[in-house]
């Protein structure tokens, strides 16, 4: 393959790899949540619905509502451990405020953990009674609603900020490496450069865009989790109340990122018909 076309292969091939990382971030992220409410649902329904229960001896009854708890816990052992790969494998500053954050999320973590260790072992046992397995339940849900799920939320908008960061870097490398085979291309005379200075001036300007608002974003949630004084509070509820959520500018910041990939796959057109390839 000569020079030419390896150069503008090149620009074809940076165009797949936008959606592929968006998707599977996204399917990554949602995937234990989802499972999970689907389990709270049935452990919820075993816990509710007499009609099912009815049907049940007290035994068949205490084994049921035993194997959805215990799912929605070995469900939970897993969401864990996906967050802590998650936090760990992102790429932080140490002593920064989100390295501090990232210490505090992960030690939450470990007590969760033990939670649901604390939870399983209460389920041990031939002789563990209806009523126990009943307030088990509703413990399990109510630490879920009211301590685990806010600080899971909060997890993932962390997660999104930093990964989208990088893939703001990665886009970027792939303008940088655009704009070097266009200079190449046009210092060969195979290409005039200025006929696609406005779409990668356009692709460029996506990129910042996206630059801003995570960096607005990654500050409201920074601001909102660091260690605060508390006569500060009331006044940066009401700065964070008044802003864009993190996860609202991220997903702006995507969709200025997809623009930047849109003239990425419109400069790549060009160049293969200035070429006649």
């Amino acid at each position: 393959m000569n020079n030419r076309k390896k150069i503008s292969l090149s620009l074809v091939l940076i165009i797949s790899f936008f959606t592929f990382f968006q998707k599977a971030e996204a399917a990554d992220l949602k995937s234990a949540a989802k499972s999970l409410d689907s389990s709270l649902n049935d452990l919820i329904q075993a816990k509710d619905d007499s009609s099912s229960q009815n049907k049940l001896s007290e035994e068949e009854d205490i084994a049921y509502r035993k194997k959805i708890i215990l799912s929605a816990i070995n469900l939970s052992f897993k969401e864990i451990s996906s967050l802590e790969e998650k936090l760990k494998g992102l790429s932080l500053e140490e002593k920064s405020d989100s390295f501090v954050i990232r210490t505090k999320m992960l030690d939450f973590l470990k007590s969760a953990d033990a939670y649901y260790k604390e939870a399983e072992k209460n389920l041990d046992g031939s002789k563990v009674s209806l009523e126990k397995i009943k307030d088990l339940a509703k413990s399990i849900k109510e630490y879920r609603d009211g301590s685990y799920d806010p600080e899971v939320l909060k997890m993932l908008d962390f997660v999104v900020i930093f990964q989208t960061e990088r893939l703001i870097g990665n886009t970027n490398d792939r303008w940088d490496k655009i704009d070097s085979d266009i200079k190449k291309l046009d210092k060969a005379n195979l290409i005039d450069a200025a006929d696609f200075a406005k779409d990668m001036n356009s692709a460029k300007e996506g990129i910042n865009s996206a630059k801003t608002l995570v960096s607005k974003a990654k500050t409201i949630f920074i601001e909102a989790n660091k260690p605060k004084e508390a006569a500060s509070v009331k006044n940066e509820e009401k700065i964070a109340e008044d802003s864009p959520t993190p996860k609202e500018l991220c997903e702006t910041a995507l969709v200025n990122l997809k623009s930047s990939y849109d003239y990425f796959v419109k400069t790549s057109s060009g160049v293969k018909k200035s070429l006649k390839i």
